[in-house]
């Protein structure tokens, strides 16, 4: 087994002289069509990135890709870790949303001169995994309008869109009522800050609302439980519209929206409280579905922890296929399954969903790591041929083990 990493300095120097003299532990150049990217702090508050290809993972058929993972576990072949580079300036609660092959970090907040101190910020960094170097890079000319402190952000029609968690005491004149949301575009590299509910006269809370992007509708949805407000913001129109909060997306809008994700016009959620329990509610039709995910333990308690101190990320991957991501500590773990909706029961206006396991894996990220939060990228990138190949441990029981104390 073998591991991408890729570093700079002295001692990637001194690897790359050192593997040299051992052919057949290099790895070439790689494509990745579909891979999860994890953020990970290190004991001395620096951060760590890891990618994953989960594409070998990946079919139309539920019964071809079952085959295809286990004819992979026979033949004893393993998914691939790779260490990125970031800065080490430290940003904490930032946010992270995918774009093609492009992860973006937005927002965040910088500690002050004294601990108690501390400052929203309007940066924005980006890392191209396309690029034949890949770094992190700060956006100078693509600087937020405000500063953001963990804001939404989600991808619709190639651009950015960030929502919330602003703390301004004082904006641009002129743009009073216009903070409440912005889209970046990347060609331009410029953002845009969208207009407010003309039926809203509250600013967004900085946490617990839902927004979710609506590909198939080109919307944009807002649910606020406290505020009891839902909100649909239309992109070819710029405009927003008000939408009925039912019960059920309040619900939903309570839910940690790392926990949901849509396919269609349906919001799909994991109840990490409630055992093993898939949630869906379909925006168009008012059509809720629950059931539980055969072949699944709750990660809490295989990992034997309060469900509020884990946290959960929830994929759709293609078709009707998921991914469920979490971590505890060092190791993270990711669950593949099927979901399909059965028959709808007009009497109790709610139907069950059929969920699956397909496949699960787990993955060491190292001594002194703690995992953080992850993005999935839906695009092919490459791996740069010039990465540094290192050899993994022996994995058991399906973990795969990373030996990097020495490299950081």
């Amino acid at each position: 087994m073998f591991v991408h990493l890729l570093l700079g300095g002295r001692r990637s120097r001194r690897l790359r002289r050192h593997h040299r003299s051992s052919p057949s532990s290099y790895f070439q150049e790689k494509r990745y069509e579909r891979s999860l990217w994890f953020r990970a702090n290190t004991h001395k508050s620096n951060m760590k990135w890891y990618a994953v290809d989960i594409s070998n993972q990946d079919s139309s058929g539920v019964d071809d890709e079952c085959k295809k993972w286990n004819n992979c576990v026979k033949r004893g072949e393993k998914n691939k870790l790779k260490l990125i580079p970031i800065s080490r300036k430290k940003y904490f609660d930032s946010t992270l949303v995918c774009l093609d092959s492009t992860i973006y970090c937005l927002g965040g907040f910088c500690r002050g001169r004294t601990m108690y101190e501390i400052h929203p910020t309007n940066d924005v960094r980006r890392f191209k995994s396309a690029s034949p170097s890949p770094r992190w890079k700060n956006l100078i000319s693509g600087l937020m309008n405000v500063g953001r402190n963990s804001p939404a952000a989600v991808v619709l029609g190639g651009k950015l869109y960030v929502m919330g968690g602003n703390h301004v005491k004082i904006v641009p004149k002129g743009t009073e009522n216009d903070t409440w949301a912005e889209v970046f575009d990347p060609k331009t590299k410029k953002w845009s800050f969208l207009p407010k509910p003309t039926c809203c006269d509250k600013p967004l809370p900085s946490a617990r609302f839902l927004c979710m992007a609506l590909e198939g509708l080109q919307k944009i949805l807002v649910a606020v439980a406290y505020l009891n407000e839902a909100y649909l913001y239309h992109v070819s129109q710029n405009k927003w519209t008000k939408h009925p909060l039912t019960k059920h997306l309040r619900v939903a809008s309570l839910v940690d929206e790392t926990n949901m994700a849509v396919l269609g016009s349906t919001l799909y959620w994991y109840d990490k409280y409630n055992d093993t329990c898939m949630y869906a509610y379909d925006l168009e039709t008012g059509k809720s579905f629950s059931g539980k995910i055969r072949g699944f333990k709750n990660p809490a308690r295989k990992i034997r922890v309060d469900p509020c101190e884990m946290r959960t990320f929830l994929f759709h991957l293609t078709g009707k296929c998921f991914c469920l991501v979490w971590g505890q500590g060092p190791t993270v773990h990711c669950t593949k399954f099927v979901v399909e909706k059965s028959s709808y029961l007009p009497i109790k206006r709610k139907a069950s969903l059929c969920a699956s396991v397909l496949s699960s894996q787990a993955y060491d990220l190292g001594p002194n790591t703690k995992f953080s939060d992850v993005v999935l990228m839906n695009k092919r990138c490459e791996l740069p041929s010039s990465s540094v190949v290192v050899e993994l441990k022996e994995p058991t029981e399906s973990t795969l083990k990373l030996d990097l104390m020495d490299v950081n």
